[in-house]
């Protein structure tokens, strides 16, 4: 469990009552999965949070979410199973393709090896699949070392500090309170490109 005293930007209370008056894009320490999160909407009746944290969508009790109190941190959160690699794809033309938890696409290596950003909607046609972690038990949001091994992997492709499509699409979550903006497949187009017959 993390402290509530580590440092003032870690700082964070129990939710009390009333939690209503917390706004959605609130940043959140969501104490059953230790990590952080933002809330989408607080069910009254049902006392409950729903939010997007490192870890994907979680509907967790009040009593079980601490409100951070320096709130600008939100600025910063960045959710890692948006941005971190999953696995990756390999195309006929010999393009790789890392993607995230929710078989997003996130960057693509052309056979040149030059690194391109791909949108998060976009259908990759691919030949093979290979996964860089497969138990929900060594996720980079529960597992330090398979977090350095995701990290290793954007290093590698030289995108550790760009911001992939996937990503930017987190803000239209806090706009539209609904998760599925971040999964949604369509209209994203199809990738590499299938040759005309």
């Amino acid at each position: 469990m993390k402290k509530q005293t580590q440092t003032t930007n870690n700082t964070w209370r129990r939710a009390q009552k009333g939690a209503a008056n917390l706004k959605p894009g609130t940043l959140l320490y969501i104490e059953p999965f230790d990590y952080d999160g933002v809330i989408i909407k607080y069910n009254l009746r049902a006392d409950t949070f729903y939010g997007y944290g490192d870890g994907g969508t979680f509907i967790i009790a009040r009593h079980e979410a601490g409100v951070y109190e320096d709130q600008s941190r939100i600025d910063s959160f960045k959710p890692l199973r948006l941005y971190m690699p999953y696995g990756q794809w390999q195309c006929a033309d010999g393009t790789e393709v890392l993607f995230n938890r929710d078989y997003c696409a996130l960057w693509a290596r052309l056979p040149d090896g030059k690194v391109i950003p791909r949108k998060a909607n976009t259908w990759i046609n691919h030949e093979d699949t290979s996964y860089h972690y497969e138990s929900a038990k060594v996720t980079p949001w529960h597992d330090k070392a398979t977090l350095k091994h995701c990290w290793s992997i954007l290093k590698d492709w030289g995108v550790a500090d760009q911001i992939p499509h996937a990503l930017e699409r987190f803000n239209l979550l806090l706009e539209s309170n609904d998760a599925n903006v971040l999964i949604n497949k369509t209209g994203g187009g199809v990738f590499p490109a299938t040759k005309a017959a």
